[in-house]
């Protein structure tokens, strides 16, 4: 049973990482782009769980849990980033224009 709790986890953890990876990839408009750079660090969590169901309480969740909190709170930093990096080059673009 434990095995499948893994692999069901596992499988929502990859699902979304595959959606983020996809939106990103096939969208043109950077700023489209930049709503699927955020899930798959929600993947995170997903992980950290299948972590904790199949190793239980060790050492090795604590670090899964710690990372996955440091992944879910530094996403939207990220996502700023990216975005004031857009702005920037596209007004760059648009001056050279």
């Amino acid at each position: 049973m434990r095995d499948a709790i893994v692999a069901a986890l596992l499988l929502v953890a990859t699902a979304t990482a595959l959606v983020g990876a996809l939106g990103a990839s096939l969208l043109r408009d950077p700023w489209a782009r930049l709503h699927y750079t955020t899930p798959p660090a929600f993947a995170a969590p997903a992980v950290a769980a299948a972590v904790a169901v199949d190793a239980g309480p060790r050492i090795v969740t604590e670090k899964a849990i710690l990372l996955a909190v440091l992944l879910v709170l530094t996403s939207p930093i990220s996502v700023q980033a990216l975005a004031r990096a857009t702005r920037t080059v596209h007004a760059a673009d648009e001056s050279e224009r």
